[in-house]
């Protein structure tokens, strides 16, 4: 069991393993949502910061967590040892989630500029501030982004959609074997694609 108080929502794992991310919510921090850290081991959780961490707020190499704060939102990226935490500038009104691109240089961010649906953006770490759109459908809460970082899978007008980072077309998923997934429409080809470590049979 690697909860710690009274409720604690799990926001990533380390691709090592190594460690956990979660968020505490309610009593026990005064109903500030805090982000803690906690090895696998067992050992005690670190309060690493205020806000919130929901998507997979830790980087590919395990050095970083992406954390939201306050209203509007800011970002902040928090080292998980030794360092000082960093301010990155963004135009957003609202980030639901965010989760590191594989290079390490740019966040993927569910949120939405003011009066403006929730969309999926690119966000440069050094950049300008300036969040990039990658998709135009309204989206819901649940993203997960490809090991190479080139395919995004959300949930949008109540299907699984798969959207390119580099300009594809979408496309939707169907997990399973299309050749005996029950279908109506045209008959559709599969391809592999690994997500977090597995591979998934879907539509194309």
């Amino acid at each position: 069991n690697l909860t710690w108080f009274d409720w604690s929502r799990l926001s990533g794992l380390s691709r090592d393993g190594s460690f956990i991310v979660f968020e505490e919510q309610a009593s026990a921090v005064q109903g500030v949502n805090t982000v803690f850290l906690r090895y696998t081991d067992g050992a005690p959780a670190i309060r690493m910061a205020e806000g919130r961490a929901r998507g997979n707020p830790i980087s590919a190499d395990g050095q970083w967590l992406a954390i939201v704060t306050d209203d509007p939102p800011q970002l902040q990226l928090v080292p998980v040892g030794a360092g000082d935490s960093r301010f990155i500038p963004s135009d957003l009104a609202e980030i639901t989630g965010l989760q590191f691109f594989p290079d390490g240089q740019r966040l993927l961010i569910l949120g939405n500029h003011a009066d403006s649906p929730r969309q999926l953006f690119a966000l440069a770490i050094e950049g300008d501030g300036k969040a990039k759109p990658l998709t135009s459908a309204s989206l819901s809460g649940s993203f997960a982004l490809s090991h190479d970082g080139k395919t995004i899978a959300a949930g949008a007008a109540g299907k699984l959609m798969l959207f390119s980072t580099e300009g594809q077309p979408d496309r939707v998923m169907r997990v399973g074997n299309p050749a005996t997934s029950p279908s109506s429409g045209p008959t559709t080809t599969a391809e592999s694609m690994s997500w977090n470590g597995r591979t998934e049979r879907c539509a194309s």
